[in-house]
């Protein structure tokens, strides 16, 4: 279980009340302890006995039919995998921000389709339900004092795209150059409206599916644009032999010394030569 936040507009939420009095069911604290079960992709290993272990360990309830519940007004996704079956929360990315030292998530994505459709269904979207936003980031203070610099052009101060930067920051496979990724980002959202930027950047990174090697860096990625190109191409690159691409770890020093052993006797003798 992880620390997450929640404010008091949660608890107006009409359409999660709706459904707890229809089903009978405890739906607005099982749905805010799934909050803490999951990962920080808001994905989680769909166990109801251990999930409801976790979050309701005093009542007595079937928490599969909670799960259910949930899922039929797509406030959770769920999915197959070679793996297991698993959940995910679609609006976790929009209504937390978390800390980078939680490491990314190992669960499988869920298919980008499914998780679509139950982000243009989900009812906190419209209107938007305020029930864990992250404190406001001002992305003039990144730098420590004064303006942007580096930046083409003068984007006021906006509170909102700051926030919205730090929610598309978390959604990004790769967690590097934090305030140089918000500039870009925040650039970004200059000309893409953000539920579109948003589900660009969470496709991205279902396609990398947790492999970060090669991945570009958020303010790269951003600052090309790269959000437009073909999703075909997000995927690791895979090499002939069916396995990905790994980076090589840098030689030693003993290591170079005799590699420039080797070449200084082949300029001697020639190669496959032994020496005298």
């Amino acid at each position: 279980m992880r620390i997450r936040t929640i404010k008091p507009e949660f608890f107006l939420h009409e359409k999660l009340y709706d459904l707890e009095k229809e089903s009978k069911l405890p739906i607005r604290l099982s749905f805010a302890g799934l909050w803490c079960a999951a990962d920080r992709a808001g994905r989680f290993k769909w166990e109801p006995r251990k999930l409801k272990a976790q979050i309701l360990p005093y009542d007595d309830i079937d928490f599969s039919r909670v799960l259910d519940a949930l899922t039929t007004r797509a406030f959770l996704v769920r999915y197959a995998s070679g793996t297991g079956e698993f959940g995910c929360i679609p609006s976790f990315p929009r209504h937390q921000v978390i800390n980078n030292r939680e490491r990314d998530s190992e669960l499988p994505a869920p298919p980008q389709d499914a998780l679509q459709q139950a982000l243009d269904a989900c009812p906190t979207r419209a209107p938007r339900v305020e029930d864990a936003c992250p404190t406001v980031l001002n992305l003039d203070q990144v730098e420590g004092k004064g303006t942007r610099k580096g930046m083409e052009g003068n984007i006021p101060p906006n509170p909102q795209r700051g926030n919205n930067a730090l929610l598309i920051y978390a959604a990004y496979p790769l967690k590097v150059g934090k305030p140089a990724a918000l500039r870009s980002i925040a650039k970004a959202l200059t000309d893409v409206p953000f539920e579109q930027l948003l589900a660009k950047t969470q496709a991205f990174a279902a396609a990398r599916n947790g492999d970060t090697a090669f991945c570009p860096h958020p303010a790269t990625w951003f600052n090309q644009q790269r959000y437009n190109d073909d999703p075909a191409t997000w995927a690791p690159k895979v090499a002939t032999n069916g396995n990905s691409f790994t980076p090589q770890p840098p030689k030693s020093i003993l290591q170079k010394n005799l590699e420039e052993m080797a070449r200084s006797a082949e300029r001697a003798f020639g190669p496959n030569r032994a020496t005298p």
